[in-house]
């Protein structure tokens, strides 16, 4: 099924240390926000960062946490959730707010963590999701309903997958015989033929969409050059580059639109270095 996209991003790229007058002004900001059923800690960490180096942890009870961090202006930074019953993390970006930042949250990892903010770059930065959203989210839930369907009805591979798979489950099975069954599927995975005619129809759908939204992105960030999209930008690139595609597009924003703009920002050498 889909892996919704919103990356934790190597924080090799980027050093929250020696940063110039675009994003290091200190900056404290209250957080605070309603988690239904959740009970453990919601932790701010620097974008990029992990959690073992969060630099708040503030205690969620009965549902609720508030507390303040001391961060850097124009920064992104995760707030993390632990979702017991899934046994894994939920998270959202936002950047420092001086008239604070609120979130809420079901407590589920099916859903996302959303928040409130007055400042220009969390403003910027929730429309282009709040618009992505309704562009998408909902397309995105029929195909994964779609696939779900698929796997339920088992329909999702091969009429021959099948076969293989059940052979597979033969706790009596010789070593040699599973090898062969196992680079069977591999190369079957190669040429997609591992997966039945409906579901090879269903990933085009699903590529397809993943497209048209990457370029939903690129048109937003080219159209709105201010920190937030400095900072989708980042992401993109890293995201794309990672995946083997062509980001010429979104570089030569970089260079046409941001460099000149964000000289200093952190984010600004960032890309650099992920381009040059």
């Amino acid at each position: 099924m889909r892996k919704y996209l919103f990356i934790l991003l190597a924080a090799a790229a980027l050093c929250l240390q020696g940063c110039s007058s675009d994003s290091n002004k200190p900056i404290k900001c209250h957080v605070s926000g309603t988690v239904t059923g959740a009970d453990g800690d919601a932790l701010i960490i620097p974008f990029g960062q992990g959690s073992s180096d969060a630099i708040a942890t503030l205690r969620v009870v009965d549902g609720v946490f508030d507390g303040s961090f001391k961060g850097i202006e124009n920064l992104a930074y995760q707030l993390v959730i632990w979702d017991k019953a899934n046994n894994q993390g939920i998270f959202t970006y936002f950047f420092p707010d001086k008239g604070g930042v609120k979130f809420t949250c079901d407590g589920s990892a099916s859903n996302p963590i959303e928040y409130t903010a007055t400042g220009s770059v969390n403003k910027s930065f929730l429309k282009e999701k709040d618009e992505e959203n309704a562009s998408f989210a909902a397309r995105w839930a029929a195909l994964d309903e779609k696939g779900a369907e698929m796997e339920t009805t088992k329909t999702f591979l091969s009429e021959k997958t099948y076969e293989i798979m059940a052979e597979l489950q033969d706790k009596d099975i010789k070593l040699e015989r599973r090898n062969a069954l196992l680079e069977q599927i591999g190369a079957m995975e190669k040429d997609i033929t591992l997966f039945s005619d409906n579901a090879k129809v269903w990933l085009k759908e699903q590529d397809s969409l993943l497209k048209e939204q990457q370029e939903f992105r690129r048109n937003w960030i080219i159209s709105n050059p201010d920190v937030a999209s400095l900072f989708l930008l980042y992401t993109e690139i890293n995201s794309q580059k990672q995946d083997g595609q062509d980001t010429s597009e979104l570089e030569n924003a970089y260079r046409t639109i941001f460099a000149d703009k964000f000289p200093h920002h952190i984010y600004h050498s960032a890309i650099s270095r992920l381009i040059d």
